[in-house]
């Protein structure tokens, strides 16, 4: 399945996105009010980014392992225990720009998916 093919090296492609995002960015010097509206104190950090959590279980199927990548959102590395591999999972920033792009993303991977004549 081509999408499968693409994510053959996917923690290592996260990885070297992550290396090269980070040596651009620059610091920020502004202080983050941490009140801003939208954002959970307990489930969100200042960037607005999920707090991971290793160990934690997500829908009694995701054991979470690791943080993978961060950036525009964040990659995870998580064991799916009803198939028995591993797997990794993309984590979007909790802001709704972020979640309507998440949307779009969706969309673009269910029509290649559609298309996709190996199953």
């Amino acid at each position: 399945a081509p999408i499968r093919k693409l994510t053959v090296d996917l923690i290592k492609t996260y990885r070297t996105i992550n290396e090269v995002y980070y040596k651009k960015k620059q610091p920020s010097e502004k202080s983050v009010d941490s009140t801003r509206k939208g954002r959970t104190e307990e489930w969100d950090d200042d960037n607005h980014d999920y707090r991971i959590r290793p160990g934690e279980r997500w829908m009694d199927r995701y054991e979470i392992d690791s943080l993978i990548g961060k950036g525009f959102g964040q990659v995870v590395k998580a064991y799916d225990l009803e198939c028995r591999e591993w797997v990794a999972i993309k984590i979007i920033k909790n802001k709704r720009a972020f979640y309507q792009q998440a949307l779009i993303e969706k969309r673009l991977l269910e029509l290649l998916n559609g298309k996709d004549r190996e199953g």
